[in-house]
């Protein structure tokens, strides 16, 4: 478009091109426009080629395809180039024919541009500057057989010299072919593009104004930087050739200009210079040289005025300037003149002015005026002017015949030569004539004259009245009868030519008439009555006054006279904006220069006079060497010019900042240590710290150094660390007012104000009253275990801090203070007010699992599918003797079967002593060596029709696996599984259908046991006999326990241990129950029970209308019934029907209308608004009832309302009117409309009544009753038993009236188990453990009042939970006695008996009672304390606490054992179980349900963007669901916005509350498990990634050289996305190398070699380097660090996965499967196939028995319009993968030992084992680092262990630039632009 728009800026009518020709463009520019003249199409043509360098990638991306210098030297045919450097340029040439110009500098022979060929690369077209010079040399034979020029004529060649030398080689060979053939001397050769650089589309006119300059000078301009000639040439060599490198005179003949351009394309212009001698002579003039130039600006007019004085007077250049501002030119505003002459041969400045224009078109007026003008030697100088001399010469030939010499009249010196009055008329009248001439030359044409007295003659000539001739000649006349006539007689009228009259006193007229009749001149005496018509005696004055009134106010006069005379009357006569300008002046020394002066005063005007014409005329076009005008030129910069300019990254910090926690950090993993609730949370302290951080990076300033103030801080929700999880902390915070808000993803952590404060103010300590005590950090972390705790002010003084720090032992201790008088907590420099602990809701244990024994068949029908296979898993359960079950599932290589699905369901239901732990394995690798061995190790294998499958028998009876368990599921089989020796049929389950047959088969069982013993067990007495019979079996022998249900106390333990032990028997235990008939509870009596609920309100007498929301609750049934009492018309709402129901069964009288909506005007005037199918029904669950309303009232409103909503909800109600509300049970900020807001809590009146409240209630009741206004309310009751019930129906708001609960003649079904006297005495036997004062508080929950704790070494806490009981009242009294004889144990009860009566003894010691101390204590128990009701053991699995407990039951004595370790065994086990935690979240979100109430179902059809809201679950459940969410999991949010969570944010859920979990995956999927729908993304050679260092990903224009990178390199997958979990943690920047789609055959070596190409010149690698190499990258990564070595440079290798050898054997183990090419083929396009489309590789047909290429081609075929790829993307990706494998596979390291440090992470698999070597020690000089993870390969860049392993390598000077480094989130202000259009 540019071409077009200036084309339409010029008014132009021929051809407009922008033309795009690469590097060629000006010249197929330039060709076109010489076409375009040569066919006729134009006269001439503006050729233009531009290029701007305003984006850096566009100097990115030509680096890619050619050299680009990195010095800025563009070294043109020079041995040493080394490529050129691009620069900007933009050159305009005119172009036109030759009869036409005003100036030529050469002449266009011509012009041809072709395309020859562009040279095959290996991945497609290698585009350049290099040529075949032979096809170079063919193209310019044919250009100049065109031109008809021979080429040695030739003078100058203007190469294109790109500085790459194997082009500019091939370009000097053709030019010796064609232009050094019978040459005289050598062909000089230059290239401008080593002067100003390489301009792209602008480089063939800028060539082409080179060698113009040189026609101009006659000089050519050598190169630059071309300093060592090559010789590599042999035309330069042998001197055919010279290329110039100094300024080289030549004859200005012949020069041709070469271009070349990247795309292929060629171009050549022939040129011959135009010589014309330079001739000053003749343009000699005799007067000064009036130059007027116009401008944008008057300060660029000035500068081009000071050049022109700076230089010699040059006309031919004047004659150009004159020819451009003869016309106007639009916004030239600025104008200036300057009279130019040469004074010692120097340029002068007679005169000159310089000025704006207004460019307004002003009236020029000429004013000539006339006796009194003249003056001696008036026209002398102006006789130097050509037009005035020639006007004078005309005048002189009419006034010679009559004796006149005028040219002696005006130009002669004699003062008395005007005395003649003739004189005076001729003299006056021809320099008017000669000045109008000057005028009317310089094309200045009046648009009014106006003459003053003789002037009118000038008039007349000026206008066209009279000739020049005839002027002089009435001048003449008039001067001759005024020279007859006496002084005192005039002549009044010219008749005629001979003919006049005069007018006179009559006396002198008689005198003269009688003269001149002597004379013979005929004279006669008209009558006039004796008056002197037309004199001076009768007639006015002359009237130029009136006359200059018609002047206009803006005009321009030029006052044409000798002299002049006007001057001060047109000044005074006229207004000041009229300009007067007078040509000449009276004793002028130079006439010509004021009549100059005056010429350019008339352009300042606005006129424009065509100056050329007072001098000598140039012959155009213009001589050789004239003076060039565009140096006259200056930019003008005050307008604004709308640029496209480059817009370079602008990041702003924003007030925000991402903390990313892991445990495995170093700086974190003190966080192990935080666990409440066996849950690793992160503090919230560290939320605090992180806020600190933040406003200290906010406000660039030090970390940890700035002093803050908390305020109005709340803690929501502690994060859950997991081991595979990192937490990414985001802090906010508003820069104004200090707000911040902490979250975790989308959670919120924590909120409040941060502000900095200089000086905090920090409140002294108030002395306590109460007794002080300590407490250390230990004992501070178990107090805080079960707590939740939120800051309401806190500040923090950095230098108060230090202060209070003391170094103890090596170890930094600060003292904290806290006064609860004075509720102030103070360590050391950190302050808390109002501190405030919020107890955690009960907690809810683990559930008990009651087992329930029932006796199922082996071979049974009507089960399902679930319930067989979890009785299956019991039966390998009981007959392996193991707590872990291995279950190994084979399933097809392309499907699944619902076994799998079914299986992982047991998986998840949590058994008791059994855990599962579930494998696939594929049935097409379960030949290969690492599947083997884990169906070797399984303990059950899930497969199907086992019977007709060969190849998992073959693998079974291969791996030995004798004795294992397998669920085979029958269903089709062809084959009795029965008739294969090997299996044994163990038990077979089907459904009622027959649609599911499950066999349970033990693949070769171990022979029976030679017999098996039946032992009864029917109490803790046979249990000694149990023990010694077990021992005398042989292990041959099977032991049965026969015992009773429930199991003997400690039998099932024994059985446990027994088991472990599998040398021994094989152990069975069977327990036997009676079915127990459960009895039908009673009915509940039905009492009539109500409740009486009366609300006191002060009623204006102004209340007409209630609104009550929620009309069939207590609240709203009692308003309804004394808003009736009262009067008024009273709105209600309802939900449902059976609400609308309620209305028409309590208010009896109340009619309502079938629509369901009623506004009636009967006697009690309730309006019920219930939502049926209708548009016009009110709902209570919306807002629709505010229209009812307001529609019913006509818009009023009600006069008073009354409601509980909150929410949305809430704020309708500020909708209606309520002029004089006085209830209501919420505030609001809406106050119009004289509005008032009352809180009502009815609780308040029993609460704390006030005075006379009470009986006031009383009368009113009493009242209300009478009057019935007050009555029994609806009512629904439940039993005890069903409070669970009764709340929910609270909770749904779906009750009716009261809920009430029934206390007479019902007690609950469950009552507390332990319950103690208050006035007995508990003794707990305590250690340093939390147990026993756990116990303690339980007894004291219980009811007990006295305890009495023994310690052997008391905590330091113990003060502070006997003063917590002292608040309970409860008496403590403790001992730390040493018991450690009988004696001992005596005293300490007799000392405890002695003042109260015990009651239980509890051993909560467990690691510090010895046997014979528990013993001895039992017996002293026995003796002293025989009203003992309890005594408790704790115990670790020992059988000693079991033989006490036994022993004291035989006695009849109270006994009870706790095993820890069976607790201890549940609690480990949690961790296995924590997806659990997910289902009871889901369970409880989604299947949230009353027992009147529907569960939601979700299916797999459900849109994951379906809210709750969508699935029914309504707003009063969000309260539950939200706290459970909140004390269960960790994870906050608001009840508000619970409905509207989506399916998918519940996924998000389970993601955040389990741990992440590797599979390990098997086959290609190992290595290939992404594609990338961005095609150019995944080609990038280089990708960043975001770090901490770097939390925005970076633009290509951020990059930053003097960064330290980690440079990645992946492996066979070639992509970044496998890296981007692992960079986010990493403390410095990160980019991946991604090795492309292109270069298939390349070898590991060419990889690496390519690879430090790139990080040497692209990332700036300096002294030391940080590579990661990933799997097969870690072959890379080692070849890329020895390359690197080799610059001197050395660093950090970091590989994952393993060795290279390792590597290696890990892929082929991983395709063992894959017996040859084919199949590897086969099954690399099946998996790629998969991946692009995620489907099932089963549409792949016909890939078998046909080539490589055949398979890629039918893949990508049946690819397209299933994926959004490319068909070519899909097939490289395809190729470049096996290409990978293959360059693998053939690749031998031969590394030298390396100086750098290596690392290895060594994921799981079977060589990662610490014994195995590693092969990379052979390969560093180094010690090699070796970690061993527990993550597969697959998945082993996600481990969080990689990047913490990766931070802790980092130099020293890394990790110190990271801590203070601003660490903020930054934004992009301009993120989405890389151009912009700038003012300029």
């Amino acid at each position: 478009m540019f071409a077009n728009r200036i084309s339409y800026w010029l008014n132009a009518k021929g051809p407009s091109h922008s033309i795009d020709a690469a590097c060629c463009s000006s010249t197929v520019a330039l060709e076109q426009a010489y076409q375009a003249i040569t066919r006729g199409e134009c006269e001439a043509a503006i050729v233009g080629g531009a290029n701007l360098c305003l984006h850096p990638q566009s100097s990115v991306h030509y680096g890619r395809i050619m050299n680009l210098s990195k010095n800025g030297k563009t070294k043109s045919y020079d041995l040493e180039a080394s490529g050129c450097a691009k620069s900007e340029a933009i050159n305009v040439l005119f172009l036109q024919k030759a009869k036409d110009a005003l100036r030529i500098y050469a002449d266009v022979v011509n012009v041809q541009c072709e395309f020859i060929k562009i040279l095959d690369g290996e991945t497609g077209p290698h585009y350049g500057f290099y040529r075949d010079p032979d096809d170079t040399a063919r193209f310019l034979k044919r250009f100049y057989d065109r031109a008809g020029v021979s080429p040695s004529v030739v003078e100058y060649v203007e190469g294109f010299g790109s500085a790459v030398p194997e082009a500019d080689k091939s370009e000097l060979d053709a030019f010796d072919k064609i232009f050094c053939n019978n040459r005289d001397g050598p062909l000089m050769v230059g290239s401008v593009m080593s002067n100003i650089g390489y301009g792209e589309a602008a480089s063939g006119i800028s060539a082409i104004t080179k060698v113009l300059l040189g026609y101009h000078r006659g000089e050519l301009a050598g190169n630059l930087n071309c300093e060592t000639p090559r010789n590599d040439v042999a035309a330069i060599i042998e001197g055919r050739i010279q290329v110039l490198n100094e300024h080289q005179q030549f004859r200005r003949t012949y020069a041709a200009v070469n271009s070349l351009s990247v795309t292929g394309l060629n171009a050549h212009v022939l040129l011959h210079g135009h010589y014309k001698p330079k001739n000053l002579n003749l343009y000699k003039s005799n007067i000064p040289h009036l130059v007027t130039i116009s401008g944008r600006q008057d300060t660029s007019v000035k500068r081009a005025l000071d050049e022109l004085k700076s230089r010699p007077i040059d006309p031919e250049q004047l004659a150009l300037l004159q020819n451009i501002h003869q016309t106007r030119i639009n916004g030239h505003l600025g104008r200036g003149y300057a009279v130019l002459d040469t004074k010692d041969g120097k340029t002068i400045s007679l005169s000159e002015q310089v000025d704006y224009f207004d460019d307004v078109q002003r009236p020029l007026w000429f004013v000539y005026s006339g006796m009194g003008s003249q003056w001696p030697g008036m026209g002398k100088q102006l006789m130097r002017m050509p037009i005035f001399s020639a006007a004078i010469e005309r005048c002189r030939q009419v006034l010679e015949p009559n004796g006149i010499d005028i040219v002696q009249i005006i130009t002669s010196l004699d003062k008395t030569i005007f005395d003649n009055i003739l004189h005076s008329f001729v003299g006056i009248a021809a320099v008017q004539i000669g000045l109008t001439d000057v005028l009317r030359e310089l094309g200045l044409v009046p648009d009014k004259i106006i003459g003053h007295s003789v002037g009118e003659l000038g008039c007349a000539y000026a206008d066209g009245c009279l000739s020049a001739e005839e002027m002089i000649l009435s001048a003449y006349s008039r001067g001759l009868v005024s020279k007859m006539c006496p002084p005192e007689i005039e002549i009044a009228c010219h008749n005629s030519a001979d003919s006049c009259t005069i007018s006179g006193p009559a006396d002198a007229m008689k005198t003269f008439v009688s003269e001149l009749s002597a004379k013979g001149i005929f004279a006669k005496e008209v009558p006039c009555s004796n008056i002197a018509y037309h004199s001076s005696y009768i007639a006015k004055a002359v009237l130029f006054e009136e006359t200059s009134n018609l002047i206009p106010s803006n005009a321009v006069l030029v006052e044409i006279a000798p002299h002049g005379l006007l001057q001060a009357i047109l000044k005074r006569s006229l207004p000041e904006s009229c300009t007067n300008i007078p040509l000449t002046r009276r004793g002028h020394t130079d006439s010509p220069r004021m009549v100059l002066q005056a010429v350019g005063k008339l352009y300042m005007e606005g006129y424009y006079p065509k100056v050329q014409v007072l001098y000598p005329k140039v012959e155009f076009p213009v001589s050789t060497g004239t003076p060039f005008l565009s140096y006259l030129v200056d930019w003008a910069h005050s307008e604004k010019w709308a640029l496209p300019l480059y817009v370079s990254a602008h990041r702003m910090v924003a007030a925000s900042c991402k903390f990313m926690v892991s445990v495995h950090d170093d700086e974190h993993s003190y966080l192990k240590g935080h666990v409440i609730r066996r849950k690793t949370q992160l503090p919230f302290s560290y939320a605090l710290v992180a806020a600190w951080d933040t406003l200290a990076m906010t406000l660039k300033v030090p970390k940890k150094q700035l002093n803050v103030v908390f305020n109005d801080v709340h803690f929501h929700a502690q994060p859950v660390l997991h081991d595979q999880q990192s937490i990414k902390l985001v802090v906010s915070m508003h820069r104004g007012s200090g707000r911040f808000e902490i979250m975790d993803d989308n959670m919120k952590v924590a909120t409040g104000f941060i502000n900095s404060d200089d000086k905090p103010i920090l409140k002294s300590d108030v002395q306590n009253t109460e007794d002080d005590f300590k407490l250390n950090s230990r004992d501070v972390y178990r107090l805080f275990y079960e707590r939740e705790y939120a800051y309401r002010r806190m500040v923090i003084d950095v230098k108060e801090h230090l202060k209070y720090i003391i170094t103890k032992d090596d170890t930094a201790i600060v003292k904290a203070h806290v006064s609860v008088v004075s509720d102030l907590t103070r360590c050391g420099g950190v302050f808390i007010e109002n501190l405030k602990f919020h107890d955690l809701p009960a907690s809810k244990e683990k559930q008990i699992n009651l087992k329930i024994l029932r006796f199922v068949p082996r071979f049974q029908s009507n089960i399902d599918k679930f319930t067989s296979l979890l009785i299956f898993t019991q039966i390998v359960a009981e007959n392996i003797n193991k707590d872990v079950i291995k279950i190994v599932g084979i399933a097809p290589q392309y499907e699944d079967f619902a076994l799998f699905g079914e299986m992982k369901r047991v998986a998840s239901v949590e058994s008791p002593g059994i855990r599962i732990e579930f494998t696939k394995v594929i049935t097409n690798t379960i030949t290969q060596t690492s599947s083997e061995n884990i169906v070797k190790e399984a303990d059950l294998l899930l497969v199907q029709k086992l019977a007709n499958d060969e190849q998992i028998t073959r693998m079974l009876q291969r791996s030995s696996c004798n004795d294992v368990y397998i669920i085979n599921d029958a269903r089709n089989t062809t084959m009795d599984i029965k008739s294969a020796r090997a299996y044994s049929i163990v038990s077979v389950l089907s459904d009622k259908n027959n649609d599911m047959c499950l066999e349970l088969i033990r693949f070769r069982p171990a022979l029976p046991a030679a017999s098996i013993t039946f032992i009864v067990v029917r109490s803790e007495k046979d249990l000694a006999s149990l023990i010694a019979a077990r021992s005398k079996l042989s292990p041959q022998n099977s032991l049965s326990i026969l015992s009773t249900y429930p199991s003997i106390s400690g039998l099932k333990s024994l059985v446990k241990h027994w088991r472990k032990d599998s040398s021994q028997n094989n152990i069975k235990l069977i327990l036997f129950n009676d079915t127990i008939d459960t009895k039908q509870l009673d009915k509940l009596p039905g009492d009539f029970a109500f409740s009486i609920m009366y609300n006191v309100t002060k009623v204006g007498k102004d209340i007409f209308s209630a609104l009550i929301h929620g009309g069939a609750g207590a609240l709203g049934q009692a308003m309804i019934s004394i808003c009736l009492a009262k009067g008024y018309k009273v709105f209600t709402t309802a939900s449902t029907f059976s609400t609308f129901e309620i209305y028409q069964m309590y208010f009896t009288p109340l009619q309502l209308a079938s629509t369901g909506l009623a506004l009636m005007n009967n006697d009690y005037k309730v309006h019920a608004l219930e939502p049926s199918d209708e548009e016009d029904i009110g709902n209570s669950r919306d807002a629709s009832f505010a229209d009812m309303v307001l529609g019913a009232t006509g818009g009023i409103g009600c006069d008073i309302v009354i409601c509980c909503l909150k929410g949305d909800l809430k704020n309708t109600y500020d909708t209606f009117r309520i002029p004089n509300q006085e209830i209501f049970s919420f505030g609001m900020h809406l106050l119009s409309n004289d509005t008032t807001y009352t809180p009502v809590d009815i609780s308040s009146i029993f609460l704390k009544p006030k005075v006379g409240e009470v009986k006031r209630l009383q009368t009113l009741m009493s009242e209300g009753i009478a009057s019935g206004a007050v009555r029994p309310l609806s009512r629904v009751t439940y039993a005890l038993h069903e409070v669970s019930r009764a709340f929910n129906l609270l909770a749904a708001s779906r009750h009716r009236g009261r809920v009430l609960l029934r206390f007479q003649d019902q007690h609950p079904p469950a009552q507390r188990r332990l319950t103690c006297s208050g006035d007995k005495c508990h003794i707990i036997f305590c250690d340093e453990q939390p147990l026993g004062l756990q116990l303690a508080d339980m007894l004291i929950s219980s009811g007990a009042k006295k305890i009495h704790l023994h310690f052997t070494h008391p905590p330091s806490y113990l003060s502070y939970k006997q003063r917590e009981w002292s608040k309970q009242d409860v008496q403590l009294s403790i001992s730390s006695d040493d018991l450690h004889d009988e004696t001992c144990v005596s005293n300490f009860l007799q000392n405890v008996i002695t003042s109260r009566s015990v009651e239980g003894v509890y051993l909560a010691a467990v690691n510090c009672l010895e046997h014979t101390m528990i013993t001895t204590l039992d017996m002293a128990v026995r003796k002293l304390c025989p009203s003992l009701k309890n005594f408790l053991m704790f115990s670790y699995g020992d059988d000693f606490g079991q033989f006490i407990s036994i022993r004291r039951e035989k006695d009849r004595l109270p006994a009870t054992v706790v095993n820890l370790s069976m607790l201890e065994t549940v609690l480990t086990e949690t961790h296995f179980f924590t997806y659990l935690m997910y289902s009871a979240c889901k369970a409880l979100i989604l299947n949230f349900q009353y027992e009147d109430e529907e569960g939601v179902i979700i299916s797999k059809e459900t849109n994951s963007r379906t809210t709750l809201e969508d699935l029914g679950i309504q707003l009063e459940k969000s309260r539950a669901v939200s706290s459970f969410l909140r004390d269960v999991h960790n994870i906050s949010i608001h009840e508000a916005d619970i409905p509207s969570l989506s399916i998918q944010s519940i996924n998000t859920f389970e993601e955040r509350i389990t741990d992440t979990k590797f599979e390990d995956v098997q086959g290609l999927g190992t290595f290939f498990s992404f594609v990338d729908p961005d095609e150019l993304l995944a080609t990038t050679e280089m990708v960043f990634l975001p770090t901490l260092t770097n939390n925005s990903t970076m633009r290509d224009d951020e990059f930053d050289l003097n960064q330290t990178f980690l440079c990645i390199v992946p492996g066979l997958e070639g992509h970044h996305e496998r890296f981007r979990s692992l960079c986010e943690r990493l403390k410095l920047p990160a980019l991946v190398l991604q090795p492309g789609l292109d270069h298939l055959q390349e070898t590991i070596e060419e990889l690496a070699l390519r690879y430090s190409e790139v990080v040497l010149k692209r990332a700036g690698i300096k002294n030391s380097f940080y590579l990661l190499g990933f799997e097969t990258g870690v072959l890379v990564a080692l070849e890329l660090a020895a390359i690197l070595e080799q610059y001197g440079q050395t660093g950090t290798v970091f590989c994952i996965g393993d060795g290279p050898e390792e590597v290696k054997s890990l892929i082929k183990e991983q395709l063992r499967e894959y017996k040859n090419e084919d199949t590897l083929q086969i099954g690399l396009v099946q998996h790629m196939f998969t991946l692009m489309t995620g489907e099932s590789a089963v549409s792949l047909k016909n890939i078998e028995g046909v080539t490589w290429r055949q398979r890629v081609d039918i893949c990508v075929r049946t690819l397209l319009g299933h994926v959004p790829h490319s068909a070519q993307y899909a097939r490289s990706l395809i190729e470049a993968a096996y290409a990978r494998i293959a360059t693998t596979f053939n690749y031998n390291a031969e590394l030298i030992a390396l100086k750098s440090n290596v690392v290895v992470l060594r994921a799981l698999s079977p060589h990662s084992a610490s014994s195995v070597p590693c092969t990379l020690h052979r390969y560093s000089q180094q010690p090699i680092s070796i970690y061993n993870l527990t993550t597969p390969l697959a998945h082993v860049t996600r481990d969080m262990r990689c990047a913490s392993i990766i931070n802790k390598h980092l130099s020293k000077e890394i990790l110190e630039e990271f801590e203070v480094k601003n660490l903020c989130e930054t934004y992009l202000s301009n993120a989405d632009t890389f151009m912009t259009s700038s003012k300029k």
